[in-house]
């Protein structure tokens, strides 16, 4: 369509199923958060920390950084991902519900706001029949990911969809939308803040949009961007002012740069990004729990990534030409944040520390970026399809058949590709927590050893997020547990007179001298053991 078509208001007959195609991609999330509070979620592992620091967002010591991160492993020095934007999200939530229920809910509030506004950029300029396939294309991703996702959390998962609203906030600023840079500089905050995967391609993308504006004079839409920005990061700003003076945690991330890390040959991150983005099955399911590429950075043959990233782009250029001759320059736009989206990947993959091998949990972003890349795709194609009569008739259609359908089986089957909180770790928590807390009555404060074990790191986080609710007060002692619960709770003698140990495997049956047990749990569940060992396994390999 033009681009003075794509403009007009939305007609009633457009709006009904562009509303019911909205309604039925966010539903799943919806559902997925829903039958997770019912069934007793609560976060366990990594997951607990956010839970415990969105608590303390309304306290007279709120959060200023992300949660811990484990590149302070090779770069020698403490670093966090650089905000709390997650932490201020789920604070009423967690305050009003609990850490599990508000959790779950502030997630998926999260998330169905993110599609929500992605569905919505897109008929702003593409028109309502593009705003259906992108919304087909977003309940396609949350089918790939998985029900469980849809509400984890967890720092690698989190940013998911909020990612993909970021691209296509970028992408509709590169059509002229300046409604869409607030959206693009709020939604790219929080992405890069709750994880450092994403400092590569956030960035690069939102100098892609600025610089875009500048060039229009577009400067009090620029001005209310930079407002925006500044919002969002007061606080890793203020963190970075009132440390000593190359100490703050920007500062620390800077350092960084420098750090000596195991990086993926350019093979590899050929192997990765073109398995996962170009070859199918790419981001569709069943990619996400079954990636094609391996920690060894094996999978889909160079060759076959490099034919097939070169025809996706190829792809691109052509449909983008046709486009500009045409008019159609918000399809123009689309075909560009394409083109550029892929070597950006590449660069992105190719500088990521790959301390464990190519880690899929480290490399989610590129589920999305894939489907908004293949969205580009799409809206240059139906842009080219809609001069048919039957096909402009037929095709929303089949985009809200197709968003009700992965929806459906998103809601319907309850999916779990690795979050943060696995069902086992819930079980556990829940039977220790209650011996735990009854032998801590009548004590305020508590310090907590956590031994760095699998079964401890995967189980031990949650009994923070239960003590706090009782009000009793948390210190620690060990550097990376400062870093992830905030120097209020660094441990001094003087805080308190009783210390809680949690250990895992054989070391919890012996307790040392002055001890006693007070809670254990002795489940031994065999898909804990399997994935271990197959982890194990592929590490040695």
């Amino acid at each position: 369509m033009a681009e003075a078509d794509a403009s007009k208001s939305m007609t009633s007959a457009a709006r009904v199923p562009f509303v019911a195609a909205t309604v039925a991609a966010a539903l799943p999330i919806a559902v997925a958060a829903v039958r997770g509070m019912t069934r007793g979620w609560e976060p366990t592992g990594d997951d607990a920390y956010s839970a415990v620091r969105a608590h303390d967002v309304l306290t007279r010591r709120p959060p200023l950084l992300g949660t811990w991160s484990s590149a302070s492993l090779f770069t020698h020095h403490q670093v966090n991902h650089p905000g709390p934007l997650q932490f201020d999200l789920l604070a009423v939530p967690v305050r009003i519900a609990g850490a599990g229920p508000g959790t779950a809910l502030g997630m998926a509030l999260v998330n169905v706001t993110a599609v929500v506004l992605l569905g919505w950029l897109v008929s702003r300029r593409l028109g309502t029949t593009t705003a259906l396939v992108a919304l087909a294309f977003t309940a396609v991703l949350t089918w790939s990911m998985g029900s469980e996702m849809l509400y984890d959390p967890w720092s690698q998962h989190a940013p998911l969809l909020p990612f993909a609203l970021f691209l296509v906030a970028v992408w509709a600023v590169l059509a002229g939308d300046v409604v869409a840079l607030p959206i693009a500089v709020a939604s790219g905050s929080y992405v890069l803040q709750t994880h450092l995967s994403y400092i590569v391609l956030v960035p690069a993308f939102m100098a892609l949009a600025v610089g875009t504006m500048a060039v229009r004079r577009q400067f009090r839409w620029l001005g209310l961007g930079l407002g925006v920005g500044l919002l969002c990061w007061a606080q890793p700003l203020i963190e970075q002012v009132t440390q000593p003076f190359g100490e703050g945690n920007l500062a620390a991330l800077w350092r960084s740069r420098t750090a000596e890390a195991p990086k993926i040959t350019p093979g590899g991150a050929l192997r990765v990004v073109g398995g996962t983005v170009a070859i199918p099955p790419a981001w569709l399911p069943p990619s996400f729990g079954h990636p094609s590429f391996h920690l060894d950075y094996s999978g889909r043959p160079t060759w076959l990534a490099i034919v097939a990233l070169v025809t996706l782009a190829a792809a691109l250029a052509f449909l983008g030409w046709r486009a500009w001759r045409r008019g159609s320059t918000a399809v123009v736009a689309g075909t560009v944040l394409g083109l550029v989206a892929l070597p950006l990947a590449l660069v992105t993959v190719l500088s990521a520390p790959m301390r464990l091998g190519a880690a899929p949990t480290y490399l989610r972003w590129l589920w999305p970026l894939g489907m908004v890349v293949w969205l580009a795709l799409a809206a240059a194609l139906v842009d080219e399809a809609q001069r048919r009569e039957r096909v402009a008739r037929t095709l929303p259609m089949v985009a809200l058949g197709v968003t009700v359908v992965a929806a459906a089986v998103t809601g319907v089957h309850r999916v779990d590709n690795g979050t943060g909180s696995p069902p086992w770790t819930i079980e556990a928590a829940q039977v220790l927590d209650d011996g735990i807390v009854e032998a801590l009555r009548g004590h305020d404060t508590v310090l907590i050893e956590l031994s760095f074990d699998v079964t401890t790191g995967a189980v031990g986080p949650a009994v923070f997020t239960r003590l706090q609710e009782r009000g009793i007060a948390i210190y620690v002692r060990d550097p990376d547990l400062v870093r992830q619960l905030g120097t209020a709770r660094r441990f001094s003698p003087d805080d308190t007179d009783i210390a809680l140990t949690i250990r895992g495997d054989a070391v919890a049956d012996h307790p040392g001298k002055g001890e006693r047990r007070v809670a254990s749990w002795r489940g031994d569940p065999a898909d804990k053991h399997q994935r271990v060992a197959a982890y194990v396994r592929a590490l040695t390999d």
